[in-house]
């Protein structure tokens, strides 16, 4: 889960692999939290690309 801190209007999560390829994308609308699903994925680095209402940022995950 994804707590972003406050309550936003629309925004997007993104999961990528190392090499880059995108993996999944999640679009909320109205939320302060989102559920990210890693389940069904290969063990690995990972980074999480959040961005709303004009806000970015980038989180590096290490599933095992």
């Amino acid at each position: 889960t994804i707590d972003f801190g406050a309550v936003y209007q629309t925004g997007t999560i993104s999961i990528i692999g190392v090499t880059g390829q995108l993996v999944v994308s999640y679009q909320f609308v109205k939320n302060q939290k989102v559920d990210v699903k890693f389940k069904g994925m290969a063990a690995g680095v990972y980074l999480v690309r959040a961005e709303a209402d004009g806000k970015k940022a980038l989180i590096r995950v290490l599933k095992d």
